[in-house]
């Protein structure tokens, strides 16, 4: 049923986005509701009630230790704080400043999550982050490997490697119609919500129009 409902969701996708207007979108949802489509639970809910440190790493040359690193963490942060009940999110500063301090490795996350007195380390590895798609278009597109420790036990206790994220899901955005800047503020806003949502329940109404919403603020 679940396989089903993906590959109805892919199709009306397809036709919303090629659609000129947004009202196609509108009826879409309205489809979704009909037939029952709400709320996909979160993959790992364990982060409820938990005191988190979120850490980005990459080897991507668009990140760096202050910069898209560090916006990509605040967004996901921002999410969590939003949307996971009663969860209490370390300070990035307080991470930074810990990592400065013992030298980190970037590789053993449950140091980083005892030594900033944490219940959990939300760790994301961001692979080969690019912008372009040629020289005339933007599209964005990463791979991630998501991972979860518990510092009780020091065992990763969640892992998710979806498939590669691509934003938009379909055509490029011309390079004349935004900056690269702007561009990538909202391919960083598409990736942290992919990453969030494995810890909260989310409308699959929202996910369906997101790229007609979000490239309308073009």
């Amino acid at each position: 049923m679940l396989n089903a409902i993906r590959r109805l969701v892919c199709l009306f996708l397809v036709c919303a986005c090629l659609a000129p207007t947004l009202g196609c979108v509108g009826l879409f949802a309205n489809f979704l509701n009909v037939v029952g489509v709400g709320l996909m639970p979160a993959a790992f809910p364990g982060l409820e009630e938990k005191k988190v440190a979120v850490v980005v790493v990459s080897n991507s040359e668009l990140f760096g230790p202050t910069s898209t690193s560090t916006e990509l963490g605040n967004r996901i942060n921002r999410l969590l704080a939003k949307k996971v009940k009663d969860i209490q999110l370390v300070d990035s500063q307080k991470i930074d400043n810990w990592i400065d301090e013992n030298g980190w490795d970037m590789i053993d996350f449950v140091s980083i999550g005892r030594g900033v007195e944490a219940d959990m380390v939300l760790a994301i590895d961001v692979d080969s982050l690019s912008l372009h798609d040629g020289a005339t278009m933007f599209k964005g597109r990463t791979n991630v490997h998501v991972v979860v420790y518990d510092m009780q036990s020091g065992q990763e206790v969640f892992s998710s490697s979806p498939p590669q994220i691509e934003f938009p899901t379909t055509a490029g955005v011309p390079a004349t119609s935004t900056s690269e800047r702007e561009f990538r503020k909202l391919f960083l806003d598409a990736v942290a919500g992919r990453i969030a949502r494995n810890f909260y329940a989310f409308d699959i109404n929202d996910d369906v129009a997101e790229d007609v919403v979000t490239l309308s603020r073009i």
